[in-house]
């Protein structure tokens, strides 16, 4: 005769029966079951086991009748392991920033991905049902997952739109059954989050903080971002005593000496960062002197289908002015150089005389 865990033992008899165990790590012990229902003459005893880890024999005396001894044998609950399957968004091919984290419980991906899970049975128990709950801030839904071996103890998730396209953090819940009926001995759940795809970092810089009505200023701007950028511009603002007049203009590659000249947009991860040179031809503007002008270089990452984020540079300043004063700041500037370069001279011969001293 063979019993399950955690089911209840029903003995009847017509007196007190001894309950009589035999364990192999630790040897015979015994107990006296109690009355449990009454039929007449006839009454049911009962001998509960709080926990059984092993199998063991079992046998009842009660008087001199005899029965058993009885075979217990031990079924385990079915050992689960997740395994998962995520394929990144297309936009995001070619990118050195992680694009998937994978661990035990927890799945790290890009928005817009896809992702498949597959359920095993490390112990080979044939399961019979598995049932896996997806559930996020706006919906819940149930899936049936899918035997892929005759042993049934591989099973993978059929095509789901919350799966092929994960938009949000996903939590995971599965309800298993082997063939026999016993589930897990705790709950499997896991959940898959979002791996954050920040905006792009933006940077510009001019050489001078003065400029004449009819120059054509430029700037040096450099462009990075974790998957790609999809777009790009200049936003200049001239103020005239208050009156601001705001322009918007594309960000297209003026020089030619660039490393990876910009043809097109977007712009993949494996060409960033990029940096270029762009100029803003002030005579068609008809600003005037002391005209302020303001210009800052925004950027859109590439997130596929997703709107992108922007990312913009800190603003770099021109004030319009004659051409005595243009003139005046740039031979500063190169006196300032000049000096900065003679220091540099001097400090090198310094280090090469203490080298060449005896």
């Amino acid at each position: 005769m063979e019993e399950k865990t955690g089911q209840r033992r029903v003995i009847e008899a017509i007196a007190a029966p001894a309950f009589k165990l035999h364990k192999p790590s630790t040897g015979g012990t015994s107990s006296v079951a109690s009355p449990d229902e009454h039929w007449g003459r006839t009454t049911a005893y009962q001998a509960v086991l709080e926990q059984v880890l092993e199998p063991l024999q079992w046998e009842i005396a009660a008087g001199d009748a005899r029965a058993g001894p009885f075979l217990l044998e031990i079924s385990p609950p079915p050992a689960i392991e997740i395994e998962w399957l995520a394929e990144p968004p297309a936009y995001a091919a070619g990118a050195t920033a992680a694009v998937v984290r994978r661990a035990a419980r927890r799945l790290e991906v890009l928005p817009g991905s896809a992702v498949a899970v597959r359920v095993v049975c490390k112990n080979e128990k044939p399961l019979k049902k598995v049932t896996l709950v997806l559930k996020t801030a706006a919906a819940s839904v149930q899936v049936e997952m899918l035997p892929k071996n005759e042993a049934r103890t591989v099973w993978e998730t059929a095509a789901h739109p919350l799966l092929k396209n994960i938009a949000r953090e996903t939590q995971l819940t599965w309800r298993i059954v082997d063939h026999e009926g016993i589930a897990p001995q705790s709950a499997v759940t896991a959940v898959v989050a979002m791996i954050a795809d920040r905006a792009p970092s933006v940077l510009a810089a001019s050489n001078s903080a003065l400029v004449h009505p009819l120059a054509r200023p430029a700037i040096m701007y450099e462009l990075r971002d974790d998957f790609g950028v999809a777009s790009a511009e200049v936003r200049v603002s001239i103020d005239r005593a208050g009156e601001i007049r705001r322009l918007i203009f594309p960000l297209q590659e003026q020089d030619t000496g660039a490393a990876f000249p910009i043809t097109a947009f977007p712009i993949t991860a494996a060409s960033l960062p990029y940096r270029g040179r762009w100029s803003l031809d002030l005579k068609p503007l008809d600003v005037q002197i002391g005209d302020e002008i303001q210009l800052r270089v925004v950027a859109i990452d590439n997130r596929g289908a997703a709107a992108g984020q922007a990312g913009e540079s800190p603003p770099v300043k021109w004030r319009v002015a004659d051409r005595e004063e243009v003139l005046r700041s740039i031979l500063q500037a190169d006196a300032a150089t000049e000096k900065t370069l003679l220091e540099l001279i001097d400090l090198q011969r310094s280090r090469l005389n203490k080298a060449n001293a005896p």
